[in-house]
């Protein structure tokens, strides 16, 4: 069950707010104040953050726990402050009146999005660790053995399969969004790109522009 934690000062929305992400069966927990929300943040893991626009709470959540998503709810009629939250990190806003169902379909794609990164994660650490007792072979067929009698092997292609699993089955769950992807599975763009282009899988024009563009700026080699 994803755990969320609710930040508002008016409290009879911050119930309304939690009973509806719990109707979707979302453990939602709610607080009234940005040192309740650090406090309960500091002290327990949630998925995702959803936080009074009025409440500085981002910076915090930045700093001491990234890549956690933050939802910001933002009054109508100031992009300024939509602007400036999706430039200081902030996954996403809600601007104007909150529908219950558009906020609880939001909050699971980014306790999705938190998911992915925890299972990328744990996927890298295995990959990194991965080793084979001795009698087994790995994808070629090789083994080398250590002074532990544990026989480490060449990833090789099965690491590649692997990974383009990941990668293209979180495109997948982030609706083909290449930044958004790119984020959650710790790689730049470029490499991202670049790795969609090893696979085989054609690039739109103006996401071969962007590729493009992405490459100019590391130099002519696009390294």
């Amino acid at each position: 069950m994803a755990h969320v934690l609710v930040v508002d000062q008016d409290l009879e929305l911050l119930e309304r707010l939690c009973a509806a992400l719990r109707g979707r069966g979302i453990e939602a927990q709610g607080v009234s104040s940005g040192a309740e929300a650090m406090a309960r943040l500091d002290g327990s893991a949630v998925d995702a953050v959803v936080c009074d626009g009025k409440i500085d709470l981002l910076a915090h959540v930045r700093r001491h726990h990234p890549g956690t998503p933050l939802i910001l709810l933002i009054p109508a009629g100031t992009i300024d402050a939509v602007v400036d939250a999706m430039r200081d990190g902030a996954y996403d806003c809600v601007v104007g009146p909150i529908h219950p169902d558009k906020l609880g379909l939001l909050v699971e794609r980014a306790c999705s999005h938190q998911t992915l990164r925890r299972e990328n994660r744990e996927l890298r650490r295995q990959l990194q660790h991965a080793t084979f007792r001795r009698g087994s072979a790995g994808a070629d067929g090789e083994q080398g053995a250590d002074p532990d009698g544990v026989f480490s092997v060449p990833l090789g292609r099965r690491m590649e399969e692997v990974e383009r699993r990941y990668i293209l089955g979180t495109l997948e769950m982030l609706g083909n969004n290449k930044a958004r992807s790119a984020q959650v599975l710790g790689i730049s763009k470029k490499t991202l790109y670049r790795r969609l282009h090893g696979y085989g899988i054609p690039l739109g024009p103006q996401e071969a522009d962007s590729r493009r563009a992405v490459r100019a700026s590391y130099g002519s080699d696009g390294r």
